[in-house]
């Protein structure tokens, strides 16, 4: 729960950050939730939930609270274009590369089920979540979800 409290407390901080310059000057912007009209109850999409379908990182860093101490955690979504025995590089659709060192904690998830790193292949979309660390991410967990909402054979630049 605090993990998605932090995540979305970055994703709300960028959103408002690349906000119009005329909005951004105008002072503070009070959001309140959309009043229950007919149409929202027929299932009509509010403005606010528009921009959360569509508010989906890409690649980040997030502060999150631990029992004894605050860890910066690094994360991406991509495509893997390289791996080897301890390594994946992911390279984001913004065309941002990183690799992501593996280590034997590093969980696995494929579809929903354990894998390991044998089962990932080049051009698997993936996401990956782990410490971050110089000059590479350690990786805590990579995992090629079940169902791709927007499945692309291509990442930019290759």
């Amino acid at each position: 729960m605090r993990m998605k409290l932090a995540l979305g407390a970055t994703v709300a901080a960028v959103f408002l950050a690349s906000a119009p310059a005329s909005t951004a000057s105008a002072g503070p912007v009070a959001y309140a939730p959309a009043k229950a009209s007919a149409d929202s109850r027929q299932g009509a999409a509010t403005p606010l939930s528009r921009v959360k379908r569509k508010a989906v990182g890409i690649h980040g860093t997030a502060t999150l609270r631990t029992k004894n101490a605050f860890v910066d955690y690094t994360w991406q979504r991509g495509s893997i274009v390289a791996k080897d025995a301890s390594t994946l590089t992911v390279r984001s659709r913004d065309g941002v590369t990183w690799t992501w060192k593996t280590t034997s904690d590093t969980r696995f998830r494929r579809a929903g089920a354990k894998a390991d790193l044998g089962t990932l292949v080049v051009g698997d979309r993936v996401f990956a979540i782990g410490v971050a660390g110089k000059p590479n991410p350690t990786a805590a967990l990579v995992r090629v979800p079940k169902k791709l909402k927007n499945p692309e054979s291509k990442v930019l630049g290759s």
